[in-house]
């Protein structure tokens, strides 16, 4: 079993960034999308957690269950929205190398546990 303790996590629409650009070969413009700056802050946070906190252990290569306990920063819709963040906090533990990919995950439970500044996630991982 490992237990994070993490910050609150960007919605899903802050976690993108979009641009346009122009292909000249196709002659038109396309949109193109990478992780933006809230995301890749919130993955780099993730990271040190791992290497600070679990003292780099190697990544779960198991089928796993996963809880996840929220609370949200306020009341505002989008922060309580169950879905907003899961995209965001599944893709920081990929790249935090906690697990080797998000499909190893089987069972996904999340509860609302209320509100608490700046907000917070606890996420139980265990072995099926």
């Amino acid at each position: 079993m490992i237990e994070l303790e993490l910050t609150y996590p960007p919605s899903v629409n802050h976690y993108y960034t979009k641009w346009c650009q122009y292909v000249q070969k196709a002659g038109k413009h396309v949109v193109k999308v990478a992780v933006g700056e809230r995301g890749m802050a919130y993955r780099a946070e993730v990271l040190r957690y791992k290497l600070e906190v679990l003292k780099n252990p190697k990544p779960l290569t198991c089928r796993l269950s996963m809880e996840c306990q929220l609370w949200a920063p306020d009341r505002r819709k989008q922060h309580y929205n169950i879905d907003n963040f899961l995209k965001c906090l599944l893709d920081a533990i990929t790249y935090a190398n906690i697990w080797v990919d998000d499909d190893q995950v089987d069972v996904l439970l999340v509860y609302k546990k209320g509100v608490e500044a700046p907000g917070k996630i606890i996420v139980t991982l265990r072995e099926l």
